[in-house]
């Protein structure tokens, strides 16, 4: 069961989703929006580039925009989390540099941000729908968005694990990879200038990221396409300036990825 409610924040669209599910989920790796996620009850694993986490019950996680991660809920307990997906807008701007210039994971935050969390789900209630018009549900949740984002910048309590040899190599690999994703490299290249073996990495990025050195490097790209495409490339400028070495590629991974031609981006 999902519930989503969006409103237009100027220039912006702000959604808000309470969501109940009882299966494996992977979501995008990469995407163009800031996130923020409260767990009502969740089991499972979230994957980011400096750690990973077991997933559990009244979790914070907040997600800058083009940041990779990964969630995976284990399908025996299900999960139940209130999301906000949430566009840099000139009106948020400043909120959002306190709380979503980077990655923050809370074990269990404070309670006036519990509390906020509580007023937001209380908005997907059949009663406060019958009671409200579409346009005070915008207002009352653009209120709560508002007084969340200004108590989250006290927040302290972020978890902080000890990185691992896994995590110290993995770090070696991201930086190579962000320095030339742009270029004809592929797993090999990457182990090579990391003097490990293609074996080593792999395994190293399944258990630290859950996808493989391939499926991390093309999501690098297909962002950098779309961030390219909807500021006015081409879809042969995009295609050249990412990394894709064929269009023809290109064109099916990012059809795939996004639901529609490189050309038909906006």
């Amino acid at each position: 069961m999902e519930n989503t409610f969006s409103y237009d924040a100027a220039s912006g669209a702000v959604h808000f989703w309470y969501a109940k599910g009882n299966s494996v989920m992977s979501g995008k790796e990469f995407h163009t929006y800031h996130e923020i996620l409260f767990l009502l009850n969740a089991a499972g694993t979230l994957y980011t580039e400096s750690e990973k986490y077991a997933l559990a019950p009244e979790m914070l996680i907040l997600i800058p925009k083009e940041t990779f991660h990964k969630f995976v809920f284990d399908d025996e307990s299900g999960y139940t989390r209130c999301r906000i997906a949430l566009p840099e807008t000139e009106r948020f701007a400043s909120l959002c540099d306190g709380c979503l210039r980077e990655m923050h994971v809370f074990a269990s935050p404070s309670e006036p941000v519990k509390e906020l969390f509580s007023q937001m789900q209380s908005a997907f209630s059949e009663e406060f729908s019958a009671r409200y018009s579409a346009f005070e549900r915008g207002l009352f949740l653009e209120t709560v968005l508002i007084r969340l984002l200004l108590t989250l910048k006290g927040e302290k309590n972020t978890l902080v694990p000890p990185p691992s040899e896994h995590r110290r190599l993995l770090g070696r690999a991201l930086a190579y990879i962000e320095q030339n994703y742009t270029e004809s490299i592929d797993v090999a290249a990457v182990a090579g200038a990391l003097y490990v073996s293609r074996s080593t990495l792999s395994h190293v990025f399944a258990k630290e990221l859950g996808v493989s050195v391939h499926h991390y490097i093309t999501d690098k790209r297909l962002l950098k396409a779309h961030l390219l495409l909807l500021s006015g490339a081409s879809a042969g400028e995009a295609c050249a300036a990412s990394g894709f070495g064929e269009y023809s590629s290109f064109f099916r991974l990012y059809k795939k990825r996004y639901g529609k031609t490189p050309s038909a981006c906006k």
